[in-house]
Parts: structure tokens; C-alpha cells; sequence
């Protein structure tokens, strides 16, 4: 008799935690790790207007056609906007 309540008593634990094991990712999800971006277009910044491009420098608008129009290069800071050709 006394072998049978253990046996009980030990299937309770073990089973709590398998259940305490499923349940725990849903209260406590893991920690999310962001990921580079890899977009076509990441490279480019709003700048008042037009955009900003990180790789080149190179600042764009629109006109009213849509058309993509250069509106110069940044070199460095401070300093004028230089034209591109």
C-alpha cells in the first residue's frame, strides 16, 4: 500500500514538470535577437523631402513626374553639397 502512494505521488511530480515544461516558452518566450536588414532599399534615408543615400553620399528627389533627380553629394559635413554629373 504504502508502495502505491509513492509510485502515485512520483507519476504527480514527473507529470507537473512535463507540463511545467510545455508551459514555461508561453509565459517566458525566449529573448528575439534582431537581424541585420537586408532589404533592397536600407540603404536609404528620409532627408526633408527626398532621401539620403548611406552608401554613396548621394541626396535624391522627385520632380513632378516622378523622376528620380540628384540633388548633390554629400562629402562632409559642413561643407556645400557638391554636384553630381
Amino acid at each position: 500500500m504504502q508502495l502505491d502512494w509513492y509510485t502515485k505521488i512520483v507519476l504527480t511530480i514527473i507529470a507537473l514538470a512535463l507540463v511545467g515544461n510545455l508551459v514555461k516558452p508561453v509565459v517566458t518566450p525566449p529573448p528575439v535577437i534582431a537581424q541585420a536588414s537586408v532589404g533592397k532599399f536600407d540603404h536609404l534615408r528620409p532627408y526633408t523631402g527626398a532621401f539620403f543615400d548611406t552608401r554613396t553620399g548621394d541626396i535624391w528627389s522627385f520632380d513632378d513626374e516622378d523622376k528620380p533627380v540628384s540633388v548633390g553629394r554629400l562629402v562632409e559635413l559642413g561643407k556645400p553639397l557638391q554636384k553630381v554629373k
